[in-house]
């Protein structure tokens, strides 16, 4: 899978366990209404569907989803 298809997808993973239609990358998940549970559940996911390894404290200290992306691919 493609590093813009695996960030489509994280993205899709997100909107998905928060309830909402869609996420941009220069969404602030607090502002979606990430809670800390919520955060284990994508992490779990992503763990899952990707076979990459982000921990909860990474979506939790991101400002952005874009932020967390970059932190899960190495980036950040």
């Amino acid at each position: 899978m493609g590093r813009r298809q695996d960030d489509s997808t994280i993205r899709q993973v997100i909107a998905d366990v928060l309830g909402v239609e869609s996420v941009s990358m220069s969404d602030n998940p607090f502002d979606l209404g990430l809670t800390s549970i919520q955060a284990i559940r994508i992490c779990a996911r992503i763990r899952h569907d990707l076979s990459l390894d982000p921990a909860p404290e990474c979506l939790l200290g991101s400002a952005t989803v874009a932020g967390f992306v970059a932190t899960v691919r190495g980036r950040g």
